[in-house]
C-alpha cells in the first residue's frame, strides 16, 4: 500500500511539460525495450531525461555508447559502475573477430608465405586496440605426395603491417612422413592460444606456411585455415 502511494506522489509530481529532470530507478525498469515504449517516455528531447542510476545516469549517453545494439534492445540493461567500460554483448559483437579462408587449396612452398586460397585467404583485420587471444587452424593433405625423407611443415601467424612482425608464441611444426604417391589428409595443425595486445584498430594478421622440402612428385596442401581472435576484457 505504502508503494502505491508514493508512486501515486511521485505521479502527481511529474508533469508532461516537463520530463528533464524526472528519473526512473532503474531497479524497477531494468529493460530499456520496456522503458522505451513507456507513455510517459519524451521521444522528442532524450538529452536531459535521466535514469536514476549512478552508473548510467544519461540515456542519451547510453543510447551513444559505441557497445550499444541499436538492434536489439531487449537485452540492454544498466549493470554495475564496475562494468562500467566493458561491453554488452551484442550480435554486433566487436570482441570477436574471425576469418575462415575459401576458395582453392594452397601448396606449401619452401619459403614461408601467406596460405594463398584465392577467394578468401586467412587474412583478419582487428579493428580494435586492446589484449587478444588468437586461435589459428589449418588442416593439411598429402596430394600425390612422395617423400624418401622425414620433412616438416610450419605454420606461424604473422602481422603484416604496423611493423610487420611474426606474432610472439604462434608457430607450430610438423614432422611428415615417407610416404609415395599419398593422397591423404594429414589432419589439422593448430597453433596454441596466443596472448596478443595491439593499440591499432587496423592490424591485419595472416597465416604463413612453409615445407623445409617440397615432394617430388606432388603437392602437400592446405585445404582449410582459419583465425579467431577474442578480445579480454
Amino acid at each position: 500500500m505504502n508503494q502505491i502511494k508514493n508512486t501515486s506522489i511521485m505521479l502527481l509530481l511529474f508533469t508532461a511539460t516537463d520530463k528533464t529532470n524526472w528519473n526512473v530507478a532503474s531497479a524497477n525498469e531494468p529493460n530499456l525495450a520496456t522503458l522505451l515504449a513507456r507513455p510517459d517516455y519524451n521521444t522528442a528531447d532524450k538529452t536531459n531525461w535521466n535514469i536514476d542510476h549512478a552508473n548510467e545516469p544519461n540515456l542519451a549517453l547510453l543510447l551513444a555508447r559505441p557497445d550499444y545494439n541499436s538492434t536489439d534492445k531487449s537485452t540492454i540493461y544498466s549493470y554495475p559502475a564496475a562494468l562500467a567500460n566493458r561491453d554488452i554483448p551484442s550480435a554486433n559483437d566487436t570482441n570477436v573477430f574471425l576469418v575462415y579462408a575459401a576458395g582453392t587449396p594452397y601448396s606449401l612452398t619452401a619459403t614461408p608465405a601467406l596460405l594463398d586460397f584465392g577467394t578468401t585467404d586467412p587474412n583478419l583485420q582487428i579493428t580494435r586496440p586492446g589484449r587478444y587471444l588468437l586461435f589459428c587452424n589449418v588442416v593439411f593433405d598429402y596430394n600425390q605426395a612422395t617423400f624418401t625423407t622425414n620433412e616438416q611443415i610450419t605454420v606461424k601467424l604473422r602481422r603484416v603491417n604496423n611493423t610487420p612482425a611474426d606474432i610472439d608464441n604462434a608457430s607450430r611444426t610438423r614432422m611428415l612422413g615417407i610416404v609415395t604417391l599419398c593422397k591423404t589428409s594429414m589432419g589439422s595443425l593448430a597453433l596454441p592460444p596466443t596472448y596478443y595486445s595491439t593499440g591499432n584498430s587496423n592490424d591485419y594478421i595472416q597465416i604463413y606456411g612453409s615445407i623445409s622440402a617440397i615432394p617430388s612428385p606432388g603437392t602437400v596442401d592446405a585445404n582449410s585455415a582459419s583465425i579467431l581472435a577474442v578480445r579480454l576484457p
